[in-house]
């Protein structure tokens, strides 16, 4: 899951700039009605996603987070990996698979892949609560 295709099924290079851009865009726009808790980082960092299902399947997914360029690219590449994907393939999600897809991002800032995942379940945690997925 995840990477997306560029031209002729060679894999797109993404880069944070990229992933920040359509991340600020994504955030513009309303929540959406599954809303999970947010999650929260040991430096102060908050993210939080909601989610809009239909017949099994992730139809859409936007977020809220800290204005941190990297939480925020990782955040996008969330979103888009787990639309259209059911609620068990986006619980596949790594952490891992957003720092390889980002591979510029510093050591030190790897913590907010995991801490996008964590507010991901979070969310996907409540569409079960909710017995939506």
């Amino acid at each position: 899951m995840g990477l997306g295709s560029g031209c002729c099924g060679v894999p797109r290079r993404l880069t944070v700039k990229d992933c920040f851009t359509q991340g600020k865009e994504r955030m513009r726009a309303p929540m959406l009605p599954i809303q999970g808790r947010p999650a929260r980082g040991a430096s102060g960092l908050t993210v939080q996603f909601s989610l809009r299902a239909h017949q099994d399947r992730l139809e859409a997914v936007s977020f809220r987070a800290s204005s941190c360029v990297t939480l925020v690219a990782y955040c996008e590449l969330l979103s888009e990996w787990a639309t259209g994907n059911s609620r068990e393939e986006a619980l596949e999600l790594q952490a891992a698979e957003l720092i390889a897809a980002l591979p510029e991002v510093p050591l030190h800032k790897h913590d907010r892949a995991h801490l996008a995942i964590a507010a991901l379940r979070a969310a996907l945690d409540q569409a079960k609560g909710d017995e939506v997925l």
